[in-house]
């Protein structure tokens, strides 16, 4: 090799190794790109996937809801409508708001329900091609009417779409609204206004419409995703920056003896050989390359000796023939010397070249090791695998970066492993939410039922106490009329008794005059008697005397006769007067009972009426509180079903969240790491 070969092979593999197939280009190259093919592959997959599980979860919501509002719509039918119409009080219109006698139809209570729902992001709507005249004037758009198309064709599927509405993203979730009851094909047959009259079971009637906003979703979507392409991102960054400082490690001492050699090959033996205190294999090559200097600045004192030794012999074949053979011996015997030195060196340096290279194929093969290793690890990880781990034993040089890359993986193994352990305990946990506030919901709504039925019980009980009051207050206005009345014949009575009281006595006055009369009519015959012996002794002068007298006696004989029938009756009318007394007597006593207890029948009464009062009264407000509880349970009753479905959605967002870690595989529960055996040369790889 010449001088001016040695530049230019200096040279050349300078820029040799300044290209981009060198050595640390192979290294790095490989991850930047796996790095950004992850990342692009994430950009443009994930950002999809969020849309597309955020659209499917609106989607089965808007399903879940619609048929929740046509299970409320076939309740309200049947327990409500059916038997309001049997009752004949009331009667189902589409009038309701301003008529207190009429309630709402089944389908006028979605239309009501919807525009309360309207102000909570979600709408739902119920509309049909054959709507009643007071919504005839309704246009339908082209969803709605490629829904009706559409479900008309297939009951039993769903049609749905996203849209932008008021610069919000918003899914439209329709389903078919079947005539399934006997009894709503009638009511739409017989009803005057309907458009219709020919409805049959089975047939659609109208589409239930929900239309939820997606916002929120999206943008909880998008937030993850970009939480995990910024995450690829940094450990993309960090693995790059890994390999660039293993690379780095690697090909800056070799770029070091590249030129260090060029040197030597331009005849510099006074150069630094950097890293022959080494303790690798760099090392092993710096050291081989001081071997070469060594040859050549012992090849250098070589010349120079050879050369002294020329210029000896010159000097010395001057002076004799034998000196000057001598010295021809003494060059020749260096000379034979600097030969074999030189085979020696040469020798030594083919096998210390040999050994070098042997120990550059070595290390190349453990770097090309160390490069596969990285990428198929960074292939495990882009695939979602973050239980491998490098198992293989490096060297020193690169112990580091397989300790560095394990620990990578170990940590985003121990938080992908964490989230899907939260993402577990949330999914149980909103499991056993949703399960607990189902059954919530189905308690509340019986204890609505209950109240619903208490309060109407309640009411009929006041109607019944009320009456029962105002009974109680008539039938004491009626005791105290009665004791009023049996006061009064109290007192008819005791006149009654003063009256017999005083016939009676007027009875033994007549009949003492009758005595009187008796004994008059008595003398009054003895002077009759008298006056007709009188006469019969007087003869003819007392003839017209006798006859007189004898009408005197007769007359005093019907006195006395009539006194005695007079005595008689008097005496009968008296005995009876004393019976009557007597009745009457207890008659008064009777009635003074009855007095008293027609008295204690009003004061029962009375308390009775002011205690049925107080009873009313008392109902009244367990009524009036029993409606408010009814209300605050049928508004913890709509609560806790918005709850259970913000529940049953919170736990299909866990299982998709659930899925989308499960795409990672983080091992056993208890953190264990399986290794198995990596095609890699036999070695192992944590897999």
């Amino acid at each position: 090799m010449t001088g001016t070969d040695s530049p230019a092979l200096g040279q050349a593999s300078t820029g040799e190794f300044r290209r981009r197939n060198s050595l640390e280009w192979r290294l790095i190259a490989p991850v930047p790109i796996v790095v950004l093919l992850a990342v692009a592959t994430t950009w443009i997959v994930m950002p999809r996937v969020v849309a597309q599980n955020s659209t499917n979860d609106a989607i089965r919501s808007g399903v879940q809801i619609a048929e929740q509002f046509k299970t409320i719509r076939g309740y309200y039918t049947q327990n409500v409508v059916g038997k309001v119409a049997k009752s004949g009080a009331l009667r189902p219109g589409i009038d309701h708001a301003s008529n207190e006698k009429m309630i709402p139809l089944p389908a006028t209570m979605i239309h009501d329900l919807s525009a309360l729902l309207a102000k909570k992001d979600t709408t739902v709507n119920l509309y049909s091609a054959y709507p009643f005249p007071n919504r005839k004037g309704r246009q339908l758009d082209n969803f709605q009417q490629e829904a009706w198309k559409f479900l008309n064709a297939n009951p039993t599927s769903t049609f749905s779409r996203n849209e932008i509405r008021n610069g919000r993203p918003v899914a439209r979730v329709a389903v078919a609204d079947t005539m399934t009851v006997e009894a709503c094909v009638n009511c739409h047959n017989t009803d005057s206004a309907s458009p219709k009259k020919d409805w049959k079971i089975g047939q659609v009637r109208g589409v239930l419409e929900v239309t939820s906003a997606i916002d929120a979703q999206l943008a909880a979507g998008a937030a993850l995703s970009n939480s995990i392409i910024i995450g690829a991102i940094l450990i993309g960054a960090i693995l790059l920056g890994i390999v660039i400082w293993a690379a780095r490690s690697v090909t800056r001492p070799l770029t070091g003896m590249v030129q260090t050699m060029g040197e030597l090959a331009r005849g510099r033996n006074d150069v630094e050989v950097p890293g022959a205190n080494r303790k690798d294999e760099l090392g092993l090559m710096a050291r081989a390359v001081l071997v070469f200097r060594d040859a050549a600045v012992e090849k250098e004192r070589l010349e120079s000796v050879a050369e002294e030794n020329r210029r000896a012999a010159d000097e010395e074949r001057g002076r004799n023939a034998d000196a000057q053979a001598k010295a021809e011996r003494e060059q020749a015997e260096a000379q034979a010397r600097i030969a074999e030195e030189r085979a020696a060196a040469q020798t030594k340096a083919a096998e210390e070249q040999a050994r070098v290279a042997k120990e550059q194929a070595r290390l190349a093969e453990e770097q090309a090791q160390v490069v596969r290793a990285l990428a198929e690890g960074l292939g495990a990880i882009s695939s979602g695998n973050l239980t491998f781990r490098l198992d293989d034993d490096f060297t020193d040089a690169y112990r580091q970066i397989k300790d560095d890359f394990n620990a990578t993986i170990s940590r985003l193994h121990e938080t992908i492993q964490t989230i899907s352990l939260a993402t577990r305990e949330v999914a149980n946990t909103t499991g056993e939410i949703s399960a607990s506030t189902t059954d919530l919901s189905q308690r509340t709504e019986e204890q609505a039922a209950s109240l619903e039925q208490t309060t109407s019980s309640m009411e009929q009980i006041s109607q019944t106490v009320r009456k029962n009051a105002e009974s109680a207050q008539q039938a004491s206005d009626v005791a105290s009329n009665t004791r009023g009345v049996a006061d009064r014949g109290g007192e008819v009575v005791a006149q009654a008794v003063g009256a017999m009281a005083r016939i009676e006595e007027s009875s033994r006055k007549i009949a003492d005059i009758i005595g009187v009369i008796d004994e008059i009519a008595r003398q009054t015959n003895l002077l009759a008697l008298n006056a007709a012996v009188e006469a019969a002794r007087a003869g003819d002068a007392g003839r017209g005397f006798a006859v007189v007298a004898s009408e005197v006696r007769s007359l005093a004989q019907r006195s006395s006769q009539a006194a005695k029938d007079i005595k008689e009756l008097i005496t009968n009318s008296s005995g009876q007067v004393q019976e009557g007394v007597d009745l009457v007597n207890r008659a008064g006593a009777s009635l003074s009972e009855i007095v008293g207890s027609i008295k204690q029948v009003a004061d029962i009464v009375s308390a009775i009426a002011s205690a049925s009062a107080e009873q009313s009264s008392g109902i009244e407000q367990v009524n009036t509180a029993l409606s408010q509880m009814d209300r605050m349970t049928q508004q913890n009753s709509a609560l806790v079903e918005q709850n259970a479905a913000a529940a049953k959605s919170l736990e299909q967002q866990s299982q998709d969240m659930a899925e989308r870690v499960r795409f990672f595989q983080v091992g056993g529960e208890g953190g264990a790491v399986p290794v198995a055996r990596a095609r890699n040369g036999g070695r192992s790889i944590a897999a």
